[in-house]
């Protein structure tokens, strides 16, 4: 039996798939919306909690799922973690420097203490082919790294017009080609220069509909990553997630979910089944629940943290931001 908390009615809440009869759980509005949290959760005997920081306190839940107003989550982060209770958050982790400073001090204090960030693509079978592509030199080195995440604008909250609450595209888009460029490479970010703008969405304010993040690797290769919220509405699927690694050998492509090799001896082959996987939500959970994982992790959640921060800042300000 595990007690599992659930924290805001945003977000994908990956735990919830995971959810057994044995489970004991939890919901609390993350004290904005309560609303989109009972309408989010329907487990039959759920505690219900106006207050976070009550269910914490009170429900003492053995880990903890956040998905609030992005802008919330850090700090709800951070609560769990100073009780060490292992957490898991959807993107951002943290939305402020300030939020991840706090993080990154219990976490200090105590290492054992988990957060980690929902980045499934890290569970997704044609992103571990492409990694493992990679780590097994099939490509050669790394010279050029492009990742691209689309979604239809749909019902977007709001609240996402307000950069205080949303955080900004960057943190919430973006950040996931960033973390699958970073993790298929096995490379980090050195620096990153970077622009965004709304240019059709005037009623969603400070929201950015576009973002554009030009990084260094650490090997000294480039990096575009780019972002939008302008997925025609009668495409086929929500979102359109691609990825191209060029290297000094062969090329990796990911297309409509599928990784694709083209080397100078090979036309192109799908190389996507060549890896077994375990749903996210598995994966996540072991790892919340202390197993080794080569695939989430506290430190690996920080360090994404770090540089989305970074690339956000390098957009708002138009500065080349040294990272390493």
């Amino acid at each position: 039996m595990t007690r599992i908390g659930f924290i805001g009615g945003f977000g994908h809440h990956y735990l919830a798939k995971t959810v057994g009869a044995d489970d004991v759980v939890a919901v609390a509005s993350d004290g904005r919306f309560a609303d989109a949290a009972r309408e989010r959760f329907t487990f039959t005997n759920a505690t219900w909690f106006d207050e976070p920081i009550a269910m914490l306190d009170t429900f003492a839940p053995d880990v903890v799922s956040v998905g609030a107003v992005y802008a919330l989550n850090g700090a709800f982060v951070a609560e769990a973690m100073s009780r060490d209770i292992p957490v898991i958050t959807d993107k951002p982790m943290a939305s402020s420097w300030a939020q991840l400073e706090r993080i990154k001090t219990l976490h200090a204090q105590n290492p054992s203490r988990i957060a980690v960030t929902e980045f499934n693509f890290r569970s997704e079978p044609a992103w571990r082919a492409a990694r493992q592509a990679v780590l097994d030199g099939r490509i050669g080195e790394v010279v050029l790294a492009t990742g691209q995440k689309s979604y239809k604008f749909g019902n977007r909250p709001v609240w996402c017009a307000n950069r205080d609450d949303y955080g900004g595209t960057i943190l919430w888009i973006a950040s996931h080609a960033i973390d699958f460029v970073s993790f298929v490479t096995d490379l980090s970010f050195a620096r990153v220069f970077g622009a965004a703008a709304n240019i059709s969405r005037a009623d969603y304010g400070t929201m950015e509909e576009t973002t554009v993040s030009v990084f260094e690797l650490t090997n000294g290769a480039p990096a575009v990553i780019h972002a939008d919220l302008n997925r025609p509405a009668a495409a086929a699927t929500h979102g359109d997630d691609r990825l191209r690694i060029a290297g000094s050998a062969a090329l990796i492509e990911i297309r409509d979910r599928r990784c694709l090799l083209t080397t100078n001896e090979q036309p192109e082959c799908d190389i996507t089944d060549t890896v077994e996987v375990e749903p996210p939500e598995r994966e996540m959970r072991a790892a919340l629940c202390g197993e080794p994982s080569p695939w989430y992790g506290t430190v690996a959640s920080l360090e994404t943290a770090a540089v989305l921060l970074h690339a956000r800042n390098a957009a708002d300000r138009g500065e080349i931001i040294t990272m390493r």
